[in-house]
């Protein structure tokens, strides 16, 4: 192999990892500004004292958003506690969505 071809395929590899390298850092940029922000989702999957650490509002609040007697052990999931409670998972979202709105948020604790 010619030193001229073995330099050519070095350059392309380098290209190829420099574009993959950037594109990684675009995507951890852009999804912790989101996750920063507080405008992910709330989905089925997260619990509600994820759903209070994320957008900073005290779990006793969603707790009683929901009509359940706040339980600091209880990390059940949104999907289950709709299916628990009969609800459609979408309405148990609009409850939390206006009970965050309405909730005083919590100081960030200083180290």
């Amino acid at each position: 192999m010619s030193s001229r071809l073995r330099e050519g395929w070095l350059v392309i590899a380098l290209v190829v990892a420099l574009g993959a390298a950037g594109a990684l850092a675009y995507q951890a940029i852009h999804f912790g500004q989101k996750a920063h922000s507080g405008d992910e989702s709330i989905r089925p999957w997260m619990s509600l004292p994820y759903i209070a650490h994320s957008r900073k509002v005290p779990q006793k609040i969603l707790w009683i958003a929901l009509g359940i007697p706040a339980h600091s052990h209880d990390h059940r999931p949104i999907g289950r506690i709709a299916r628990d409670q009969k609800r459609s998972v979408d309405d148990v979202i609009s409850t939390l969505k206006s009970a965050i709105d309405h909730a005083p948020k919590q100081r960030p604790v200083q180290p």
